[in-house]
Formats: structure tokens, sequence, C-alpha cells
């Protein structure tokens, strides 16, 4: 008994998160479209964030960062079994590097992300790529300090 109540509430604080992003998200185009409207601002570019994604991915691919399975999980916020279901049904891209070890590039998952191949649930989609690129740039600041 619960068990499942635990299960209704974490699937209702999931919806709800997600709920939340999604007000964020309308929130802001409401707002846009509100400014166009009353000419305070000019329309966006239509490939305004389709720029973004595609310059994050390229600073991603130049980083080159590879990272284990144990930051992905705690990244997107995912579990080792769906992890594992993702590598078994081909959605991330992975090498071995050992029997046991197992990376990713940055920039493959956050290209799976940003194109709807793999999804996390409790996390949406925006917020799991602002992980990705917060990560990146961590990595890149510990990169830098170390040199």
């Amino acid at each position: 008994m619960e068990k499942a109540l635990t299960q209704q509430l974490e699937t209702m604080c999931r919806m709800l998160t997600k709920t939340r992003e999604d007000v964020k998200v309308l929130k802001n185009q409401v707002s846009t479209l509100h400014l166009v409207l009353t000419g305070e601002n000019p329309p966006p570019e239509e490939n305004r964030t389709n720029s973004f994604d595609h310059d994050a991915e390229e600073i991603l691919r130049a980083k080159n960062i590879e990272v284990g399975s144990r930051d992905v999980m705690e990244i997107l916020q995912i579990s080792e079994t769906t992890l594992k279901r993702w590598r078994r049904n081909g959605k991330l891209e992975f090498t071995y590097i050992s029997i046991n070890h197992v990376t990713y590039k940055l920039s493959k998952l956050y290209e799976a992300v940003n194109t709807g191949i793999v999804k996390c649930k409790g996390l949406g989609k925006i917020k799991a790529l602002e992980r990705i690129l917060t990560y990146s740039k961590d990595v890149s600041q510990l990169r830098e300090n170390n040199d």
C-alpha cells in the first residue's frame, strides 16, 4: 500500500515539474508574442533556437568530453537500467574502455536529448540540455585550472 502511494506521489511530482517547465516556456512565448504585436520588439529569428542548439553541439564537439555511465546517470537523473536500455536499443553511441567501463561523448548525449532520441522522465528536455551544457562548462573550467 505504501509503495503504491509513494509511486503515485513520485509520478505526480514528475508531472508537476514538467508542468512548471511547460508554463515557463509558454510565458516566454506569450511575452515575446506580446512584444512583437505591440511593436516594442522585432520578431525573433526563426532559426534562433536551432542556431543555439547547433552552436552548443559544435562547442561540445570541440571540447571532446567523454563521460562515464555514472556521470550520465547523474546529469540526466536516470537509472542504470534506463542507460543500459538506451545502449541496447542503439539510442546512444558509446565506447567500451574495459569489460565493465563504458564512456559516452557529451556531444552525442546532447544531440540525442536535443533530437528526442532519448527522453528523461521527470527531467524536461530544456533542463536536460542545460545540465549537459553546465557539466561541460564545469569540466572545461577544471581543465583550464589544471593546465
